[in-house]
This record gives C-alpha cells, structure tokens and sequence, in this order.
C-alpha cells in the first residue's frame, strides 16, 4: 500500500507541479518528449512504491525519466529486481539517508544511467545489484561494506574507476566480469590489505587495472 503524506515534484523545464503518491505513478506513465524529465519526490516513501514506480516506468519505456529519491524518508531497501531493466530511467538518485540495502538485480540492466551514487548508510548490496548497466562510468562502495556480492557490477562494460573501502573483505564470482573498460582502482586500504581479499573467479580485469592504495578521499561514510 502506499504511504501517506509523500509529495512529488516532476519538474519539466521551469514548470514544476506537484503530485500526491497516489498519482505518481500516473505521472511517470504519462510523461513523453524528448527531453529528459525530473521526477523528485518528498516525504515517506516504501519498498511498495519503489515496487509501482517501476511498474510504470515498464509500461512508457518510451520516457526519459530522473527519478530524485534524495529527500525521502523510511526507504530502507531498493527491493529485489524492482527498478531493473527500465528503458525509460536516464537517472537515478538515492535517498540520502536510510537506505541500508540494495537488492538482488535491483538497479541491473540500467542501460542509459552513466552514473548512481550509493549513500554512505547501505551497508549491503546483493548480487547483480547494478548488473549491466552497461553505461555506468564509476562508482563509490561506501566504507561498511564486508562483500561485493557475485556479478555485482557484471558487464558494467563502461566502467572506468571504481572505489573501495578498506573494510571489504571478499568479491564474488564476476563481480566484475565484462568490465572492459576499468582502468583505476582507488583502494583505501594498504596493497597487503588489498592482497588478502579474497577474489573468486572471473574478475581479471582488476588485475589489468591501475590500483592506487590509500585513496579515501571519496569514499562516504
């Protein structure tokens, strides 16, 4: 069910109009153009409205939807497969605070997202989580995270820098994988730290690309 009390914002161009949680969805079915389009939305927000926001963007694939969850509270999870595969989203932005989970495929397959910010509160990104977005150009794992979970950023093939914190201890099976285009690692740990993560299986373009150690300037926490 949805929430109550969330307002969003759709702003195209310089008109903005303001839409309760209950249209949302309506909106995003409705938005056509080429132009790029802002969906911000404020207040509560569930795992249930994230789940009906993608529905919608499923059916107008043919939109170019930001969707700005910047501002919303009690969000605690992208929920498993629920903005995947969604032709229409060219932007996405998390909640600031209160996400602490990324779900399995939740924001894979991305195809027109160059770039996702993960908020410094997630302090856990399933498997296949951005999987395929094949147009993402970096990305920062906030400090906290133990395990880059399996084929989490598989055939990002894009993807130039990545960041990672000290505290990860383990990559899965083709986190990697695909990512022909990564040329930096930033590393916030020392290289004998990094030699101890335990790397499974299809990940060899980590040791093509250039590792520079200490790097946490970047890193949120």
């Amino acid at each position: 069910s949805f929430s109550n009390g969330i307002n969003a914002e759709l702003s195209l161009s310089s008109k903005v109009v303001d839409i309760t949680a209950e249209t949302v969805c309506d909106v995003i079915k409705t938005r056509y153009g080429d132009m790029e389009q802002l969906v911000k939305l404020q207040g509560n927000c569930s795992s249930e409205l994230v789940i009906k926001m993608g529905a919608a963007l499923k059916e107008n694939p043919n939109a170019k939807i930001i969707l700005d969850l910047g501002d919303v509270t009690g969000l605690t999870e992208i929920p498993q497969e629920a903005l995947a595969a969604k032709n229409a989203l060219f932007g996405i932005i998390l909640p600031k605070t209160g996400l602490t989970k990324i779900g399995n495929w939740a924001l894979g397959a991305l195809y027109n997202v160059k770039n996702i910010e993960i908020p410094a509160s997630v302090t856990e990104i399933d498997k296949a989580a951005f999987q395929e977005c094949i147009s993402l150009e970096s990305i920062v794992i906030p400090e906290g995270i133990a395990q880059i979970s399996e084929r989490t950023f598989n055939w990002c093939k894009k993807l130039e820098t990545i960041t990672i914190p000290a505290t990860v201890t383990s990559i899965g099976f083709e986190s990697f994988n695909g990512c022909e285009s990564l040329t930096t690692i930033n590393y916030a740990g020392t290289k004998d730290l990094w030699d101890e993560i335990y790397i499974d299986n299809k990940n060899e373009c980590l040791s093509k690309a250039t590792i520079k150690y200490g790097s946490i300037s970047e890193i949120p926490s």
